[in-house]
C-alpha cells in the first residue's frame, strides 16, 4: 500500500494535478488556457498519463464566459474513451464564429468529468480565449497652424447654409478652450484615438502666448492630449536651441521674468517630428523621424501605426537665417519614401505623414469633392510611396478633405478653428489602414453669434483649458492694455466702391515702413489682404484704462490677430499686374481688392474683360509707371506669399526675406507716427 501511495502522489505531479485514479491514471488537459482565432477552430487536448491502462472514460462540455453560445462559438458537448492499455492524447475541437463585428477578445470554457457526471476538479477545466479577427476600429484627430491661439483668434468659417444649401453661414471658431471640449468628445467615441498636428504649433502667435515665449500653448497642448506633431517653419522663429527648450523643457533665461510663470516648464509632453531636417554636423535628424505607436488588439497581440513628420524644404527661404542655422531641409518625399522599407522590416503597415505644406481649395471646409485643389503639397504627396495610407498637412491655413492618389489628404485651417477627424481600421491580417470616413468639424465657440445653432451646436468650454488660459490671460492683462498710439477719428476696415478702407491704408503704410529699408527687405510697395483685418479701431472705445482716441495693444492685436509675419519678394512689373488682375473673376468668386501701401496707384474697370480689368498704364509707384519687365520689392504677409486667397502669382516671387510679425510693424508705426488720421481714398479708382 505504501508503494501505491507513492505511485499516486508521483503521478499527481507529472499529470500538473489532474484527476488520477489508479486505474485510469490521470486525465487532464494538456493546457489550461488556448487561443483559437474567430472564423476557425478551437482544439483542446486531453492527455492520460500515469500508471493507470485500463479503460478510461470522461465527458467533456463547453459553457459561455464572456462568449455567447451560438453567436460565438457552437455548444460542444462529448464523450473520450482509452480503451484498455491506450494512452494517447485525445482532442476536443470547437467551431468558432467569424461574427464580422468588432469586439473585445472573449472566453469559453470546457470541463470535463468522469463517466458519472463528477467533476474532475478544477484541473480538468480549460479557458478558451477567441481572438477577436476583425479590423480594429481607430480614430485620428489632426489640426495644423495652431500659432499659440488660446483665445478665439476672431474670424470664422463659411458652411453651408442649412435654411438654403446654395448659401453659406459664417459660424464663430476657434479658441482652445473649445477645442479641448471637442477632443474630448470625439475621444470618448473610441479609446483608440491618436491626436496629431502638422506644424506651426507656436511662433507668430498672440501675446498671450508670444509674452511668455509660447510656454502657455505647449501647456495647454499637453492638456490637449496631443502625442506627435511635424515641425513647422515658425517653430524655428527663435532658432533650433529653443525649439529644443520647448520639447525638452527648462526655463528661457534665469533674468527673464516671463518665463516659468507656472512654475518649472517641463516642455512638451507631445512628440515632435522632422524625417527631413538635419544637422549638418553630424547628420542626424534634428528629433526623430518618425514615432510608432502600438495598438493592443488582443489576444496578446500588438499592431503599430507610423508617424513620420516633415516640414516644407523651403523653409530656410521663410524664416530668419540664424533660426535654421547649421540645419539641412531635404526633399519632402524623398525622406518619408526612405523610411518606409525600415517600418516595414519592424512590421509596420500603416503610415500617416504629418506635413507642414499645404494647397488651397475653392470649396468650403469640408467639401469631399475638394474642387480647384492646387499647391506645393501636390506635388509631394504624388511622389510618396503606396505604402503610405493619410497625409495631414498644413502651412496655407486652409482647410479641406480631399483623397489623392487613393490617400487621404487634409488640413484644418488654422488657429485650432477646425478639427480633422478620421475614422479608420487596423486590418489584424495585413495590420495595414482602411480608411473609413473623414470629416473637418468647425470648432464652433460662443464668443460670437452662433448664426445657425441648431444645425452648427456651439461648444462649451473645456474647464481643464479654462484654468491654463485664465492664468495667462490674467497675466498678460497690463500689457494689452498698453497704449501705444493714438487716432484723431475712427479707422474703419470697411472699404470705399473701389475697394480701399482707411485701416487698410494704415497698416499696408505700416508693413511698407517695417521693409523699406535694404536690410529689411528694400520694399517699395506693400499689400495686405482685405480678409486679414478683423476689426476697426474706434475713436470712441475703451478696452481698458485709456482715453477716447487712444489705441492699446490689446485693440491691435484684434485688428491684425492671425500673427502673420511679413514677408519681402521680388516681383515683375508684369506680375504686379498680375497680381492686381487675380482680385477679380476668374481667379476670385466675386472682386476680393487688396489694400496697398503709400505711392502706389493703379485703376481698373470693374466691367471690363477676365484678367484685363487693370489699366497697365495706371500702375504706378511714387508717380513713376511701373514697367513689365523690371523688378520691384514686393511686401506681403506669409498667408499671401503662400498663394493664400487664390494670390497664386505671389509663389513665383523670388528671393524671399522673412520679416517682423504684422502686429509689431503695425505697433512701431502708431509709435512713430500718432495721431493718425484716416486719409482721402486716393490709391485705388474705379471706373463703371
Amino acid at each position: 500500500m505504501r508503494r501505491l501511495w507513492l505511485l499516486a502522489i508521483v503521478a499527481t505531479a507529472l499529470a500538473g494535478c489532474r484527476a488520477y485514479d489508479a486505474d485510469t491514471g490521470s486525465l487532464g488537459f494538456v493546457s489550461s488556457a488556448v487561443v483559437a482565432v474567430e472564423g476557425s477552430t478551437a482544439t483542446l487536448t486531453v492527455a492520460r498519463g500515469g500508471v493507470g491502462t485500463g479503460a478510461a472514460s470522461v465527458r467533456y462540455a463547453t459553457a459561455d464566459g464572456s462568449a455567447e453560445a451560438a453567436s460565438d462559438y457552437t455548444v460542444t458537448s462529448g464523450t473520450l474513451q482509452w480503451v484498455r492499455g491506450d494512452t494517447a492524447d485525445k482532442t476536443i475541437t470547437i467551431p468558432i464564429t467569424a461574427d464580422g463585428h468588432f469586439e473585445e477578445d472573449e472566453t469559453l470554457t470546457v470541463s470535463l468529468s468522469n463517466a458519472r457526471g463528477a467533476n474532475l476538479g478544477a484541473s480538468a477545466a480549460a479557458t478558451v480565449t477567441i481572438a477577436d479577427n476583425d479590423p480594429v476600429p481607430l480614430q485620428l484627430l489632426a489640426f495644423n497652424d495652431f500659432h499659440g491661439n488660446l483665445n478665439p483668434p476672431g474670424g470664422t468659417i463659411r458652411a453651408p447654409d442649412p435654411a438654403d444649401p446654395s448659401k453659406t453661414v459664417s459660424l464663430p471658431a476657434g479658441g482652445v478652450e473649445y477645442l479641448g471640449t471637442l477632443v474630448k468628445q470625439l475621444k470618448a467615441r473610441n479609446p483608440r484615438t491618436t491626436v496629431v498636428a502638422a506644424g506651426d504649433l507656436i511662433g507668430a502667435s498672440p501675446l498671450v502666448s508670444s509674452l511668455f515665449h509660447d510656454e502657455p500653448t505647449v501647456e495647454s497642448l499637453n492638456q490637449l492630449g496631443l502625442e506627435y506633431s511635424s515641425v513647422g517653419n515658425h517653430e524655428f522663429d527663435d532658432g533650433s536651441s529653443e525649439l529644443l527648450r520647448m520639447q525638452n523643457g527648462g526655463c528661457f533665461a534665469a533674468e527673464d521674468a516671463s518665463t516659468c510663470q507656472n512654475g518649472p516648464f517641463n516642455g512638451a509632453a507631445f512628440r515632435y517630428l522632422a524625417a527631413n531636417v538635419v544637422n549638418r554636423k553630424n547628420g542626424s535628424t534634428i528629433f526623430p523621424a518618425y514615432a510608432i505607436k502600438s495598438f493592443d488588439v488582443g489576444a496578446g497581440r500588438r499592431i503599430g501605426v507610423a508617424f513620420i513628420g516633415l516640414v516644407l524644404r523651403n523653409t530656410p527661404n521663410i524664416v530668419t537665417p540664424s533660426g535654421v542655422e547649421g540645419l539641412s531641409f531635404t526633399d519632402e518625399a524623398g525622406a518619408a519614401n526612405a523610411l518606409v522599407p525600415e517600418l516595414k522590416a519592424a512590421g509596420v503597415e500603416a503610415i500617416v505623414v504629418l506635413i507642414h505644406e499645404g494647397g488651397v481649395t475653392t470649396g468650403l471646409y469640408n467639401d469631399k469633392s475638394c474642387p480647384g485643389l492646387s499647391g506645393d503639397i501636390l506635388p509631394i504627396v504624388d511622389k510618396l510611396d503606396p505604402a503610405i495610407d493619410i497625409v495631414i498637412s498644413g502651412h496655407t491655413h486652409a482647410a479641406y478633405n480631399c483623397v489623392r492618389n487613393g490617400r487621404v489628404l487634409a488640413s484644418a485651417s488654422s488657429f485650432g478653428r477646425v478639427l480633422t477627424d478620421i475614422d479608420f481600421t487596423l486590418d489584424r491580417g495585413t495590420r495595414d489602414i482602411v480608411v473609413g470616413s473623414v470629416d473637418n468639424r468647425v470648432v464652433v465657440n460662443d464668443f460670437a453669434p452662433n448664426p445657425a445653432p441648431a444645425a452648427y451646436p456651439s461648444l462649451a468650454k473645456d474647464p481643464d483649458q479654462i484654468r491654463i488660459v485664465s492664468r495667462y490671460n490674467h497675466l498678460v492683462a497690463p500689457l494689452a492694455n498698453r497704449v501705444i498710439g493714438r487716432i484723431t477719428a475712427d479707422l474703419r476696415r470697411t472699404p470705399n466702391t473701389a475697394g480701399e478702407s482707411a485701416l487698410g491704408d494704415v497698416i499696408a503704410d505700416s508693413q511698407l515702413a517695417a521693409t523699406a529699408a535694404p536690410k529689411s527687405g528694400g520694399a517699395v510697395v506693400a499689400f495686405m489682404n482685405g480678409g486679414g483685418i478683423r476689426s476697426d479701431l474706434a475713436y470712441s472705445e475703451i478696452g481698458g484704462s485709456e482715453a477716447e482716441g487712444e489705441v492699446t495693444y490689446g485693440e491691435a492685436s484684434a485688428v491684425e490677430p492671425y500673427g502673420n509675419t511679413l514677408t519681402t519678394i521680388t516681383l515683375s512689373g508684369a506680375q504686379i499686374r498680375t497680381l492686381l488682375e487675380q482680385q477679380f473673376p476668374p481667379t476670385q468668386t466675386a472682386p476680393k481688392l487688396l489694400q496697398v501701401s503709400r505711392g502706389f496707384t493703379y485703376t481698373y474697370d470693374a466691367n471690363g474683360p477676365d484678367n484685363a480689368r487693370v489699366d497697365p498704364a495706371s500702375i504706378r509707384i511714387n508717380g513713376v509707371v511701373v514697367k513689365p519687365r523690371a523688378d520691384y520689392r514686393v511686401t506681403i504677409n506669409n498667408f499671401m506669399a503662400a498663394g493664400g486667397d487664390n494670390y497664386f502669382i505671389l509663389k513665383q516671387g523670388r528671393k524671399p526675406r522673412g520679416g517682423v510679425l504684422d502686429l509689431d510693424a503695425l505697433m512701431v508705426y502708431f509709435q512713430a507716427h500718432s495721431p493718425i488720421a484716416p486719409e482721402a481714398h486716393e490709391r485705388i479708382k474705379r471706373l463703371n
